[in-house]
């Protein structure tokens, strides 16, 4: 679990997509399923979010999946940008959070 959107990003491209030493790469297609369940599953659409929240990595045959929460004080200002479409961002913002929980628990 990366603690942003930002924390995600560094994860992808200073550590395991690096430029001169990568130990893995983005699996688009398992990205975009596990992004898109995620997401249908709490109620938000895809459509709103312009930068990834997941990502998975195929690194030496072994799937890492990657998800990115909201970041601490920003949790239910930048919500559109983790799918959040409504007016009840309190109740989005604990879905995604709850949801998240439950994911990383699994």
């Amino acid at each position: 679990m990366c603690t942003s959107k930002g924390v995600l990003k560094d994860l992808e491209k200073q550590i395991i997509c690096t430029s001169t030493h990568p130990i893995g790469k983005v699996n688009e297609n398992l990205s975009k399923e596990f992004q898109d369940n995620f997401v249908r599953i709490i109620g938000g659409k895809n459509e709103n979010i312009t930068n990834p929240i997941s990502r998975v990595f195929d690194v030496n045959g072994i799937h890492i999946t990657a998800l990115a929460i909201p970041s601490p004080g920003s949790a239910q200002r930048q919500l559109t940008q983790f799918g959040f479409e409504g007016l009840e961002r309190k109740i989005y913002s604990d879905d995604y959070f709850k949801s998240a929980c439950n994911w990383l628990n699994n």
